[in-house]
């Protein structure tokens, strides 16, 4: 039976990282104001998307921050084509941060697109095409979701994220002239250079990659008597070592705040594999989604 719900319920960034932690291959149909869209996950990777004109990451990225949508879930749907490649915690962090700056891209609406391209209204997505159509809010009514234009325009957004921050080590002094100890004895150590640190977004070259998780379990529910624990996202920096030197809440609520408080304690003791820009390890700030035992 498909799952169905709002977005004012359960959020379509909670909701794909559900899926993504369950490698689910679905389908998932999307209902807004602005129009209808959907996209598909293929053994818990985001595979494709589509949203009035707008196609692949574009498209996912306006879902998934789309206000006060309706949803529908279809398991076991497999997309015909693929246009998203990229890592889904990327692009979560990349729909949170857009969303923050006011730059999440728009679908034009119907009238446009048929003013642009006579007869498009009359085309169906072949994803999209056979899609059941999800009953509007509070209604109990379909509605179509299967709008999309024929032919769409790839989004041509490109989004650049350079590093913030430079942090500096203490350089080593040199021991008083004379002393005896067991320290004084051994060779000072030759000072460090600073430590780059970075957003995981700006690992994108060659010989870059982000922190990657050796150790560390999901935390205990501080309410277990709720079906669905939430899912936290913690802001985390993971220093050249791997280990995490800094940890808090990316965009905290109230209601959440017990959950937040273990989430923050239990992402400390975690461990990494430490993020290389061009080959170097370098300090790394992380968007880290913490779900719940």
């Amino acid at each position: 039976m498909p799952l169905s719900g709002q977005t004012s319920d359960l959020s379509l960034a909670d909701l794909v990282q559900a899926n993504v932690y369950g490698r689910n291959t679905c389908r998932v149909l999307v209902a807004t104001a602005q129009g209808h869209g959907v996209f598909f996950l293929s053994d818990g990777a985001i595979v494709d998307a589509s949203f009035g004109d707008l196609e692949g990451r574009d498209a996912f990225v306006a879902l998934v921050n789309a206000d006060d949508a309706h949803f529908r879930v279809d398991s076991g749907i497999r997309c015909p084509a693929r246009t998203i490649h990229e890592d889904w915690q990327r692009l979560l962090m990349d729909a949170a941060r857009l969303k923050d700056e006011g730059k999440v891209p728009a679908p034009l609406s119907q009238a446009t697109l048929e003013a642009a391209t006579p007869g498009v209204s009359a085309g169906r997505d072949a994803r999209t095409a056979k899609a059941p159509r999800p009953p509007s809010p509070g209604t109990g009514e379909p509605r179509s979701v299967a709008d999309a234009p024929a032919e769409r325009r790839r989004g041509a957004t490109m989004f650049v994220v350079v590093p913030v921050l430079v942090a500096a080590l203490a350089v080593v002094g040199y021991l008083a002239m004379g002393r005896r100890s067991s320290e004084a004895r051994e060779p000072a150590a030759s000072p460090a250079g600073p430590v780059e640190t970075v957003e995981v977004t700006a690992l994108t070259e060659a010989g870059d990659s982000p922190p990657q998780l050796l150790q560390g379990q999901p935390p205990r529910s501080p309410n277990a008597s709720l079906a669905v624990a939430p899912t936290v996202v913690c802001r985390i920096l993971v220093d050249e070592k791997g280990t995490v030197v800094d940890a808090k809440i990316f965009r905290s609520r109230l209601e959440l705040a017990a959950f937040e408080e273990v989430a923050v304690e239990a992402v400390k003791s975690y461990r990494f594999k430490p993020g290389l820009r061009a080959g170097t390890p370098v300090r790394v700030w992380v968007n880290w989604p913490m779900s719940f035992q």
